[in-house]
């Protein structure tokens, strides 16, 4: 079995989670009034700090952890065109922990899929 640091996801499948960079920051900084938007809140904090992609055949999703307070944590979706100018949030989830893996998530229900169960692609109701 590969080490975490050795692991490079394959199409669909999720990285392993790294520190932000410092484009994702910028990201996060892009969609923050969307992720406000769409919490109904207005954060102080707004600060990535760990990112996981998912590379598809139209584009990447970034699951971005960001603070929103001293022990308060969204993460976020967010697609990413294969020219990276196109930058549009697909999804938050709210009431996260520092501890709180970044993971897939349906950004439709806001529901977390177990790894062993997600299908890239499947849109099933």
């Amino acid at each position: 079995m590969l080490g975490e640091e050795e692991y490079v996801a394959s199409c669909g499948e999720i990285s392993a989670t790294e520190d932000a960079t410092e484009e994702t920051k910028n990201i996060c900084e892009e969609v923050r009034p969307s992720a406000e938007g769409t919490t109904g809140k207005s954060y102080e904090v707004f600060t990535a700090k760990s990112q996981a992609n998912q590379q598809t055949s139209f584009g990447t999703y970034l699951y971005i952890q960001v603070q929103v307070g001293a022990d308060d944590f969204l993460h976020l979706r967010v697609f990413k065109g294969p020219d990276g100018e196109c930058v549009d949030l697909d999804g938050v989830l709210e009431g996260k922990k520092v501890a709180d893996k970044l993971e897939c998530f349906d950004a439709t229900k806001n529901i977390m899929y177990d790894e062993d169960d997600y299908v890239p692609g499947d849109d099933d109701p």
